[in-house]
C-alpha cells in the first residue's frame, strides 16, 4: 500500500523531509492505521487521504513507533507535524513524553501543562510534568505533581503506577537531604541522617534490579552519586583517626 498525505497545513517539502527521520537501516515501516469505515476497508495499493484527523492519525502512529523502537528525535518530527496539522490532546501528551525522553525538560513541561488544559485530570500529565520539575531541582513542585499523578493514574496501570510511586520515592531522598541544611543538629546527629539516607539510597538501588524498566533504570547513576556524595559527608564529619597519626 502507498499513501498519500494531503493537507494544507503540509507542505510537500516537509513530507520529503519527514524521510530523513528514518533511520537509515528501515526501508519501510509498518503501523496500525486508524479505524476505517466499512466502505474503506477493500484492497487498494495507493490511497490519497486529506481529512485533517485521518492525516494526523498517520502520522501519529508512524511516530509512535519510532518511539518504540527509540528513535525520539524521529518521532518528534512526526508529532510536530501531526500537530500543525491538528491541535489535539493526545499530540501534546505524545510530544511531551518524546520531549521528556529527549532530555528537553522545558519543552516537555510547557507541553505537559498545555496537555493539562484539555485533560486536568490526566494523571500522566502531572508525572510528565513531574519529571521536568525534577530536572531543574524543583524537588517540592515534582513531589506534587507525582502525587496528584498517583492519585489519577488508573488502577490497571500498573507498570506507570510503579514507574510513578519510583520518581515519587526518589524525589523524596532529594527532598530530605536538601533538608539537612536547615537542621539545628550536632555532629552525631547529622552523622547519624546521613547514614539513614544512604541505607535509603542502597536499598533503592537494589529494588531497581527487580524493576529493569528503561525510564527507572535511568536513575542509576543519580542514585551513585548520591550514595558517594554520603560516604563523602560521613568521611568530613568523621574522619579515619589513622589518617591524622
Amino acid at each position: 500500500m502507498c499513501l498519500e498525505l494531503q493537507a494544507s497545513e503540509i507542505d510537500p517539502v516537509d513530507l520529503v523531509a519527514l524521510k530523513g527521520a528514518l533511520p537509515r537501516n528501515i526501508h519501510g515501516i509498518s503501523f496500525k492505521p486508524p479505524a476505517e469505515s466499512q466502505a474503506e476497508t477493500a484492497p487498494y495499493q495507493f490511497r490519497s487521504e486529506s481529512r485533517s484527523p485521518e492525516v494526523s492519525r498517520y502520522l501519529i502512529n508512524v511516530g509512535e513507533k519510532l518511539l518504540s523502537i527509540g528513535q525520539p528525535l524521529g518521532a518528534l518530527r512526526f508529532f510536530d507535524l501531526a500537530r500543525r496539522v491538528r491541535q489535539d490532546p493526545d499530540v501534546a501528551l505524545l510530544r511531551a513524553k518524546t520531549l521528556v525522553a529527549l532530555g528537553r525538560m522545558d519543552e516537555a513541561e510547557a507541553e505537559a501543562d498545555q496537555f493539562l488544559k484539555w485533560r486536568p485530570n490526566d494523571g500522566m500529565g502531572f508525572h510528565l510534568l513531574g519529571r521536568s520539575k525534577l530536572a531543574r531541582s524543583d524537588f517540592q513542585g515534582a513531589q506534587r505533581d507525582f502525587r496528584r499523578a498517583d492519585d489519577l493514574l488508573p488502577a490497571a496501570d500498573t507498570t506507570q503506577r510503579l514507574i510513578n510511586r519510583t520518581f515519587l520515592q526518589f524525589n523524596q531522598i532529594l527532598i530530605d537531604r536538601d533538608d539537612l541544611y536547615g537542621r539545628n543538629l550536632n555532629t552525631d546527629e547529622y552523622a547519624r541522617e546521613i547514614e539513614q539516607l544512604q541505607g535509603r539510597v542502597q536499598e533503592f538501588k537494589s529494588r531497581l534490579a527487580s524493576f529493569p524498566h528503561p525510564e527507572i533504570q535511568g536513575l542509576e547513576p543519580y542514585l551513585d552519586t548520591l550514595d558517594k556524595t554520603f560516604q563523602r559527608w560521613l568521611a568530613e564529619i568523621r574522619p579515619n583517626p589513622q589518617a591524622t597519626t
